[in-house]
Parts: C-alpha cells; structure tokens; sequence
C-alpha cells in the first residue's frame, strides 16, 4: 500500500505547475470549510468556516512550516525538518483535492508526500503524509498538518477554549492569556489521551481536528502557542528503525461546528460510534448485569486495625454500610499488597493473609456484594518509602526487592532510548517500567491477576497505567520494533483480552478495571475508574484547565465508570458534596474513601453522607438514564447563580478558571427514547430555578414532565409542549432528575 500511495504522488506531482496560479490553484473546500494553502504551501492563508464567514487563520504568524519531521534519536543526533526547510516544493490539483510533493537535501535527503481530500458532498477535509527517506536516519515522528490559527477568537478570549482530551477531558479555557509563548501541551493516544480530536471554539463556533484512526496507531495531541498563533497538531509517532518509506494509514480530519465543547465531541461521537470499540453498548455487551445497576464504590484500608480487621470486624462494618446505604457494595481494599500499597508483582502472600479475602468475599457473595483490588500496572517496585509526603527526606521500609528485580524482571523491563532500564520514583514506590510488548511482563502482571481472582475477588483494576497506557521500549529482544508504534496498542490489547477470557471462564460475573479510560480498550475492560467530578485538581492538568465529562459524553452507553475517589483531596473546593453531587450528573457509579474523612459511620451522619444516601436512593430510580443512558447536551438552566469568583484555590485545586453554576445539571436520553435532566444544587443555600426543556429528539405535542427524588416523585406537567420552562425549587445540595415522557405515557 505505501507503494502505490507513493507511486500515485509521484505521478501526480511530476505534472508542470505554476505557483504563480491564481488561489484556486491551492484551495481546498468542503460542504464546511474553505481553506487556501499559502503561496509557499508552508502554512494557510485562509480557513474559513463556511457557515459563520470566520477565518480561523486570521492573525496568525508567519509560518511553522506545513509539518515538522523528527529524524534519528537514541545513539544518532535527533534531526527536525519543516517544509521550510525544502529545496523544492510543488502542489498539484486532483480530482479528490491537492497533492504537494517537498523535496528535502543536505544531510537527511527525502521527499515528503502531503495529500488533501474535500468535497461539497463532505463536511470534512482530510490529510495524510508519506516521506520516502534516502538519509541514514530514521523517521521517528511527522506533525502534520500543522495548522496555525489566530489566538483569540472573536473580540475577547475569556470565552474561548480548547477540548483536550487527556484523560477524561479537560476545557484548556482562555489559551490566549493562560498559554505562555511556546508553551506546548501534549498527550499521548492510545493512552493518556482517552479519544483523537482537539476543538477549539468560542460561542460563535469552532474548529475540529481529529485522527480518524481505528487501529491506535501511536500520536500526541499538541496544543502550542507561537507568539500571537495557536498550533492544533496531531503528531504522528513511527517506531526508531531505518525505512525507505513510511506513512501515515489514516486521515487527520478537519470540520468546523458549534459554539459548545458538546459541539465538537458530537462530531467526534458520530464517527467513533462507527469503530470496533463501539460494536455493542452496555447491555449486549458480555459486562456483569449487577454492574449494571446501582452500587457504591468504597475505599477502604484492610490495615486499619478494629474497623476492618480482622474480617469478623470487617464483616461487621460492611453490614452497617450495607444497611445505612440501602444498595449493594463494591468494596476496594487498598494496603492490600504483602510490602505496602503499590508493591508490586511481589503482592502474595497478601496483608493478612489469604484466608482474610477469601472469608470477606465469601460474606460479600452472600449479600450481593463484591469485593475489588488494585495492581500496579506494568512497575517491578523494588523499595518503598516510609511516606509519600515531598516535602520531606525519602526514608524507605526494609523491604528491598532489587534481587528478584535482577532475578526475574530484568528482561521484562523496558529499555530507554538512552540504552537505560526505565526506573521511576513516584512518591509511593521506587519501580521499573515492564514493557508491555515483554512476554514475560505480560505473564508477570497476568499471574496477578489469577492469584487475585483466586482469593475469591469479583474485581481486579489495572492501576497506574493511565487509560491502559504502555511504555516506549527500544528493548531488541522483546519481539517489537525499537520506540514506538502500533506494537504498543497491540501488546495491551493482547494482554488484556488474555485475562479477561481467563477471568470470565472462571466466573462471568468478574469484572476487569482500568485507572481512567482510552476508548480503543473498551471492548476489554468492563469499568474504569474515574475523576471527571474534580475542578482543576489533577488529573485535570494545562493552562487554565477545567475537568468536564467528556469521555462520559462520548462513551458512557458502552462502559461503566466509577467515581475513585470522592474525599476532600479530588472534590471541587475541598467538598465531597460537590464531587458527590457532580458524578452524580455525569453517570457515575458513586464511590468514596470510607477509611477516613466524612464516610465513616458514626451515630449521626455527616452532611456528605447524608447527601451520599440521596444520590444512592436517586440513581436506584433513574438507572435507565444515569447508568445506561447517551449523555446529551447540556441543558438551559437559570435562576441559580455562580460560585464565588476566587483568588486563590484550596490546596491542590488551582481557582476555577471560568465561572461555574451554582445549580448544574445534565440530560440525558434512554434507550426508550425518553429524556431524563440530572439536577444538583451543589451550595448551601435554597435555588430556585428555571429548567428548559426541549425535545431532544422526542417527537409529539404534548409531554408529562414528572420530578423525582430520592424519597419521592411528583408530576410537574401534564400536557406540556415543548421547549417548556420549569420551575423548581432545590433544597441546599439537593439532587432531582426531571423526566420528559411522552403524552398518556
């Protein structure tokens, strides 16, 4: 196939061209856009979206180059070339769009093959790049295309924002005043980037990048100021091994669309919806049925001496949660692990025993509740500190596992580009990196997986490997190409496809997890454990981030997620009834440290688990929306007010960078077709507000709207048409769902 693409450019660019052509010589338009290559095809004169007159190139500096290779690395010099750079450069018409031949000289001689498609019978325009390299070194990574764009959008930027998806999804909001000059945010699919598209937007509209890839093929996502320019750049990764040719095997899509982040992930849903990762929703898929409905989630530590240990108090405790909460319990235990919290693959014997877990889950089965742990992901640890605390000298236990490291995961470990084991020093543990490509590695973690289910566990989360991320390796014996690539994706796949057939023949009620989510694993992992309730704490990170549910809005009808954890360190402001109240609008199964803060029992409950207690009674009634339902756009919500605008945050949560609702709600739709607006006042104070509410794709004159709540349900209207406004009146940190059903329904 690379041939044939190459030969096909190379035929098509041998054609005599002028550049001395008019523009239509280098314009490319789509049913959306309309955008004109400048004269030297090293950047955009126009981009121009076609419905709002918007030129998203306007003000934009003089050219980064159309893309930007990098070239050798490891024992070689690293190499950077752009277009800029090119001795020659042609760009011819085609009955599909453009094609541009570059040819690069000097020490790395090759020629780079850009292709554009558009079409007014499509909305999108679509690039690939090929380089035929006759240098020494190899072609490590392309940017392409490289698309500048004005900084600011419209007269201000206060109401601009980038959609980013690392992790869960973040709002990098105001780039114009929070990026520095040159400052570059990146994240790595499949991975830490749980889906493919960036989109920059103002009220007014947006731009839309994307990668259209099925296979997770290896790429950042790259959001870069350049003096007064904004780059959106998709950067193409390619394994460190000398080819003649390589290319890209899938198109970066361009679009323009509304002026909501919903937008832009609505046109990203209409295709991701057509790939292998989307085949079944939740309930064809082969996901427990218990986990289907309602739980709570609770983090607890099997080290805390009288409350959880030994398994008779365990036993106990779990009974009066159990009865306090009304709604089966996935406990997770943490302190687990034989040497300490995040020693691993040394885990067994487990603290306390096997016979612990085994009588605790035995007691767990007969209620209908279940029993979680955690692994570490691919990390050997070899030591562990005496405290996770920075700020003070890094003292470590007497466990020192660096001879069985030597012993037996060696030859798992990756290999840096340096020539170097990969080893880290996270405040909890002092690891090395396993390759995932390893078969022993794979091997090491899946055994840990079987022993953990053979305790008598329902659930084993894949931890610390961020959305089922892999480690780079330039390791030559591990059956990979050297660097990156597609090897990686592949290797994860492999391995957690492994064990969950493994897992799911022993008993099909077990579930597999993942610390935060990547849609291209989807099909493997029956839940994810997630923080989209946070503000601007990490895992929400870049200039002016704000956490939003993104990944719920993408994929909430194929996976579950589970909130870990909510405690005063992850909550908005320090406040579990806001991070309550939040994943309760996003559709996640509620979950919370129970080992310490405002979730232990007492003889009066705290005002977070009294609000723990509503939201549990509440999801139990709507599970057809907020546990299987598609998340819609937001709706219309008045009357409530917004939070305090702050100075400065509390600690670990940098101050809201956008004005936030005191009221904030979300819709969603079942799969009857009705429609269902999840409400949370998250203050202290009374709201009253006004909700709309709109069709949503329901169809007929007359609807019932009926309000429920945790201890009750009321109906509102009878014969409402709609839009419709609705006035409510929300208790202090009240959660209600609004049904919208159709008439006599």
């Amino acid at each position: 196939m690379v041939r044939v693409f190459l030969f096909v450019l190379v035929a098509c660019v041998a054609l005599p061209f002028s550049l001395a052509a008019a523009d239509e010589g280098r314009l490319l338009r789509s049913s959306r856009l309309e955008v004109v290559l400048d004269e030297s095809l090293n950047g955009f004169q126009t981009i121009r979206d076609r419905s709002t007159g918007r030129d998203y190139a306007e003000g934009a500096a003089s050219p980064l180059g159309l893309y930007r290779l990098t070239l050798g690395g490891g024992k070689q010099k690293t190499i950077q070339l752009t277009s800029l750079e090119a001795t020659a450069r042609k760009c011819q018409r085609t009955e599909e769009g453009l094609q541009l031949h570059f040819v690069h000289g000097g020490e790395a001689p090759l020629e780079v093959f850009c292709r554009a498609t558009a079409g007014e019978d499509s909305s999108e325009i679509g690039w690939r790049i090929a380089v035929k390299n006759d240098s020494k070194f190899p072609v490590t990574a392309a940017e392409f295309p490289r698309v500048q764009m004005a900084l600011q959008l419209g007269d201000r930027g206060t109401d601009d924002a980038i959609v980013y998806p690392s992790l869960e999804g973040v709002l990098l909001t105001d780039p114009a005043s929070r990026f520095r000059e040159q400052q570059e945010q990146r994240t790595t699919y499949p991975g830490k980037a749980s889906s493919q598209f960036l989109y920059f937007f103002d009220p007014e509209g947006g731009f839309y990048v994307s990668a259209a890839d099925s296979h997770g093929y290896r790429k950042d996502l790259v959001a870069a100021r350049h003096g007064k320019s904004l780059e959106l750049t998709v950067a193409h990764r390619f394994p460190r091994e000398l080819a003649a040719q390589c290319q890209t095997e899938y198109d970066v899509v361009w679009t323009s669309g509304g002026g909501s982040w919903q937008s832009g992930a609505s046109i990203y849903r209409n295709w991701a919806e057509r790939q292998p990762w989307c085949r079944k929703k939740l309930a064809d898929r082969d996901v427990p049925r218990w986990l289907l409905k309602t739980n709570v989630f609770l983090n607890f530590s099997v080290r805390a001496p009288g409350v959880f240990s030994p398994a008779d108090a365990a036993k106990e405790t779990f009974a009066r949660y159990r009865e306090f909460l009304g709604a089966p319990l996935v406990a997770t235990a943490f302190g687990w692990e034989r040497h300490g919290s995040w020693i691993g693959p040394e885990y067994f014997p487990p603290f306390g025993g096997e016979a612990y877990y085994q009588a605790l889950a035995a007691d767990f089965d007969r209620n209908g509740d279940h029993l979680q742990v955690y692994l570490s992901g691919f990390r050997w640890g070899v030591r562990k500190p005496v405290s996770e605390r920075r700020d003070q000298p890094r003292r470590y236990t007497d466990y020192d596992g660096t001879k069985l490291w030597e012993a037996e995961g060696r030859q798992a470990t990756a290999i840096t580009a340096q020539g170097e084991y990969e080893f880290n020093e996270p405040p909890w543990a002092d690891n090395y990196t396993l390759c995932a490509g390893s078969d022993k590695a794979r091997e090491v973690l899946a055994d840990g997986f079987r022993q953990a289910f053979a305790m008598g566990v329902t659930g084993v989360d894949l931890d610390q490997n961020l959305g089922g991320d892999t480690a780079v390796c330039f390791s030559t014996e591990h059956g990979h190409p050297p660097g990156t690539g597609l090897w990686q994706h592949e290797a994860m796949a492999r391995f957690l496809s492994s064990v969950r057939r493994e897992a799911k023949s022993g008993d099909p009620d077990r579930f597999l997890g993942v610390e935060e989510p990547c849609e291209a694993y989807i099909p493997w992992l029956d839940a994810y454990h997630g923080r989209a309730f946070t503000d601007t704490r990490w895992p929400a990170t870049g200039p002016g981030c704000v956490s939003i549910p993104l990944y719920a809005y993408l994929y909430h009808e194929y996976q579950i997620g589970y909130a870990g954890w909510i405690d005063r360190g992850f909550s908005p402001l320090g406040d579990e009834r806001i991070g309550l109240g939040r994943a309760f609008l996003f559709g996640m199964q509620p979950g919370v440290r129970i080992s310490s803060g405002n979730f232990r029992l007492g003889e009066e409950p705290s005002e977070p688990m009294a609000m723990l207690i509503r939201v549990v009674g509440l999801m139990q009634k709507c599970e057809a929306y907020l546990l299987l339902g598609r998340m819609l756009d937001d709706p219309q919500v008045s009357g409530a007010g917004g939070f305090p605008r702050q100075e400065k945050g509390v600690q670990g949560h940098p101050p809201l960078p956008i004005e936030w609702p005191l009221v904030q709600a979300t819709t969603w739709r079942a799969e009857d077709g009705s429609v269902g607006y999840a409400i949370a006042n998250l203050s202290s104070e009374p709201r009253p507000i006004q909700l709309t509410a709109e069709a949503n794709g329901m169809v007929g004159h007359e609807f019932v709207l009926k309000r429920l709540d945790h201890d009750g349900e009321q109906t509102l209207a009878e014969q409402a048409s709609l839009p419709s406004g609705v006035e409510l009146l929300l208790e202090p940190w009240a959660v209600c769902l609004v049904k919208q059903l159709k008439g006599q329904e």
